[in-house]
Formats: structure tokens, sequence, C-alpha cells
């Protein structure tokens, strides 16, 4: 075992009540393990995905089949594309339906003349997802090419 693997590996514990491998070390707001490669932060299943499989194209997604973000198990991990990764997400109920079509659709009537942060308030939403109604880049919007 190299440095990197070894710093990799003791940022890691065992799960007590799965096959997962948890990272330990840094996480992103979403729970997704951050490992220092030298001067880049990277994703820690995704260091891992790539060091084990480095034939793989980097330009995947890497998917977990446990749906632990912090899982770095790589019998959990797999490559997919986006359109797998929202299927997957719409399949296990794992994408945020706050908002119906009629909400989503009254944001953007309102869209031109409210600002996003009142909008936010009224839906109880954060402001960016308001901007990404605005800009059509919600999963339901995109549902229809799954």
């Amino acid at each position: 075992m190299n440095a990197i693997e070894y710093r990799f590996w003791e940022k890691t514990k065992k799960s007590d009540s799965n096959d997962c491998i948890l990272w330990i070390g840094a996480k992103d707001g979403e729970g997704y393990g951050r490992f220092r490669l030298g001067k880049k932060l990277v994703s820690a299943h995704r260091f891992i995905y790539f060091h084990i499989n480095p034939l793989a194209s980097t330009s995947d997604n890497i998917l977990h089949t446990c749906d632990n973000p912090s899982c770095v198990n790589i019998n959990h991990l797999y490559a997919g594309g986006q359109k797998e990764n929202l299927q997957e997400a719409l399949k296990k109920e794992r994408l945020n339906t706050k908002l119906s079509k009629e909400q989503i659709e009254i944001i953007r009537d309102r869209g031109n003349y409210r600002t996003a942060k009142s909008l936010a308030a009224e839906f109880q939403v954060d402001v960016s997802t308001i901007n990404q109604i605005r800009r059509k880049q919600t999963w339901r919007q995109n549902a229809s090419l799954l």
C-alpha cells in the first residue's frame, strides 16, 4: 500500500449495520467525502473508483448502489451517466419533490416581477431552487428526457 492509499484508508470506517465503508474525513454539504490529492480536493468515492479502475471514463458519474454518499466501498460504486443517475433518483424517490408542477408554473409566471428571494420565502425553498426553475434546470423539466 502506497502513502496515498494509506492516507485514504485511514479516513474510513467499516459500517456496523451494512457493508458500507464510511468516509469519516472531511465531507461536503451533501455528505460526500472530500479527499486532498496534492493541492486538489476531490470526491473520495470518485478517487477510489478511478484509482481501482484507471481506464474508466472520468466524465462518468460515480453512483452508489447503497445510496450512501459517505460510502467508499468499491463494490457499492459504479460508473453511469447523468440520465441513469436521474432515473435511479426518481425510482428511489431521492429527488426533492417539494414543489408541484403548478407551483413551478406560478414561479415562472411571477418571475418577471418578483425577486428570487421573495419567491423562495413564499414557497419555502432556497433561492438557488427558484433560479434553477427560472432557467428550466430542475429535474421536473428534464423528466420527459428520461
